[in-house]
């Protein structure tokens, strides 16, 4: 039996990404998109988390320097930091005090 990823909710942000565009499915789907749909999802979803933002003089990251290839270069850290994982805010993962 195959695994079947099944998206539970559609609407603003979640934790695959904008809705619009269907990022969320696309995101979920990404190792069978086209090359071309693959980059696309990529610099969308860095773009929505803020690690590059597109001008008419190119991609830049937060600092201002120029990305050549974010698709490529924030690959890794879009994929580890979209879909499913543990909530990454440490508000969220202190221990509770003991009563």
């Amino acid at each position: 039996m195959s695994h079947l990823p099944v998206i539970v909710g559609m609407g603003g942000i979640n934790p695959a990404g904008r809705t619009s565009g269907h990022q969320a499915f696309r995101r979920t789907v990404l190792d069978a998109l086209p090359a071309d749909q693959q980059r696309q999802t990529l610099e969308g979803l860095a773009a929505l988390m803020r690690l590059v933002k597109h001008s008419e003089n190119g991609w830049h990251d937060s600092t201002g320097q120029s990305v050549d290839a974010p698709a490529q270069s924030l690959r890794d850290q879009v994929l580890n930091h979209t879909l499913i994982r543990r909530n990454e805010d440490p508000r969220f993962s202190r221990p509770r005090p003991a009563r």
